[in-house]
């Protein structure tokens, strides 16, 4: 991560905590007026490094800040958060709700799926089927995490695994696709992972396929079936997603940005740049400041 990007959005375990947790090693919950009500009802914003993080609001409102999007928010609502992804929250005073964090890993092996990537985001409760088991397994395993010591992990972990599922459900359903197949997930998440660790160097597709030990043809196929991408979008989504927060977040300069993305020419990252999001980079800095 760019040092311009550390100084400008802070990563914490816990918000406005420097420590670890003093809990379960597993995760963090507690409900959401509990860490907000000191705070002034505002958390700016920042990102958690190897966090999940899965808000459930019951009632009342707030606006969620998450990768220079602005969402109004109302109750009953769940959002997902990724790891490293940059959120923050303005609260009505007095909302009612619970506040989840879970260790990545943890989900990862407790997801069924296999540990699909997780789109972040806010996704609306009312009349949903998800909403009565969501609301009870949130009460669960609050009281669980709070209450109890005998098989604490293993209530947890049940609890946890119910949840997400139930989470994944609705977030897949706003996004208007099925609950993909586990078959290809372990590619994907590789690939994914490859993607994150070398984006700035911009890898050939066939050159990462072959790390993998598969065909581009088969990543290709791959990623368009489980994520509805080519496997080229993947890697220029990723590195759009890593400007748009350079230009909304740091004071960097746009030659600096190319630099730090790895292209050697701005003006070809300008090119770049507006041929994904459809305004020039300066452009799109404007708006959003």
């Amino acid at each position: 991560m760019t040092q311009a990007l550390l100084a400008a959005i802070p990563t914490f375990k816990l918000y406005g905590e420097t420590r670890p947790w003093a809990g379960h090693a597993l995760l963090h919950c507690e409900l959401i007026c509990e860490r907000s009500s000191l705070h002034g009802w505002h958390i700016a914003n920042h990102r958690h490094g190897d966090l999940v993080h899965i808000v459930y609001l019951r009632s009342g409102s707030l606006n969620l800040h998450l990768e220079g999007g602005d969402y109004h928010v109302e109750g009953p609502c769940v959002m997902l958060i990724p790891a490293m992804a940059i959120h923050g929250f303005q609260l009505q005073a007095g909302v009612d709700g619970y506040s989840l964090a879970v260790v990545q890993s943890v989900l990862e092996q407790l997801d069924p799926q296999g540990g699909r990537q997780m789109p972040g985001g806010a996704y609306p409760l009312a009349g949903r089927p998800q909403a009565r088991a969501l609301e009870a397994l949130f009460g669960l395993l609050h009281d669980e995490y709070v209450d109890y010591d005998d098989g604490k992990d293993s209530v947890l972990r049940g609890l946890l695994q119910a949840l997400f599922v139930q989470v994944m459900r609705r977030v897949f359903e706003g996004a208007g696709q099925r609950v993909p197949n586990r078959k290809g997930q372990h590619y994907l998440a590789r690939f994914q992972l490859r993607v994150e660790q070398c984006f700035r160097q911009h890898p050939g597709i066939e050159t990462v396929a072959s790390e993998l030990g598969i065909t581009g043809t088969y990543l290709n196929l791959l990623c368009q079936r489980l994520t509805g991408c080519s496997a080229l979008q993947v890697l220029h989504g990723r590195i759009m997603l890593e400007a748009r927060r350079l230009l909304i977040y740091t004071p960097l300069t746009i030659g600096q940005v190319a630099d730090d993305l790895g292209f050697e020419d701005p003006a070809y990252f300008s090119r770049f740049f507006k041929r994904h999001a459809g305004v020039s980079p300066k452009a799109f800095r404007l708006q959003r400041h």
